[in-house]
């Protein structure tokens, strides 16, 4: 008894550092701007956003236009299953409004660089679907704290990436450039994606995990019946 009080309290724990971060980074970005609140109302995808910003940015070629936006396509149902979930957890352990891709639609509409800012956007996307084939699945097990606070992380990870996406892709051509020289990509955001990819891992094992559980102890029960 007194183990399973102990390691609840460390659940609870670990939940309440993850809501805090995510508010801390959520405090960062102009949350009260009128585009932002655009993104965070608006039920556009982050496909649609991108369509939208090619049609109106000069840094794309035609080819690399289309390119790009058949990427994003082909993860149109990963979005919208991932938001489905993550929002749950966000709203109802967090009490926290704002939708898991509104923080990135911003950096789309915002960026000086849209090219470039969705081409990072995109590697972003790619790191969590890699990693989560099966966020459909998540949505039908049951409560669970260790999931709950494995995905608060991944929300407050991505809101991070905002943070310095936006700061980064506001800056004129030159000082990107230049900054580009001291800290390229790779190292300006390779830090949160490498940590998304350990997040992401934990998620799917901890469902895993679970859905074996409920189903032996559904077998269990079935034994029991009969």
């Amino acid at each position: 008894m007194a183990a399973s009080s102990s390691t609840d309290g460390m659940q609870s724990s670990l939940q309440k550092q993850a809501i805090e971060k995510a508010r801390s980074y959520l405090s960062h970005l102009p949350t009260e701007d009128a585009i932002f609140q655009q993104c965070v109302n608006q039920a556009d995808s982050i496909p649609d956003v991108v369509k939208s910003v090619i049609q109106t940015s000069h840094s794309y070629k035609r080819r690399q236009s289309t390119d790009l936006l058949r990427k994003f396509e082909r993860h149109t149902q990963f979005l919208q299953d991932a938001s489905d979930i993550v929002n749950i957890v966000v709203q109802t352990q967090a009490g926290i409004g704002c939708p898991l891709w509104a923080p990135i639609k911003f950096v789309l509409k915002v960026s000086k660089d849209h090219a470039q800012a969705a081409e990072q956007i995109l590697n972003l996307i790619e790191v969590i679907s890699e990693n989560h084939p099966r966020f459909e699945v998540y949505g039908k097990l049951p409560p669970n704290p260790i999931l709950q606070t494995a995905l608060l992380n991944i929300f407050t990870d991505i809101v991070e990436f905002s943070v310095r996406a936006f700061r980064f892709f506001r800056r004129s051509a030159p000082v990107r450039m230049s900054r580009l020289l001291v800290r390229p990509f790779k190292e300006e955001f390779g830090d949160i994606f490498d940590r998304l990819k350990r997040r992401t891992e934990v998620v799917d094992r901890t469902a895993m995990a679970t859905q074996l559980l409920r189903a032996e102890e559904s077998n269990q029960g079935t034994k029991i019946t009969a």
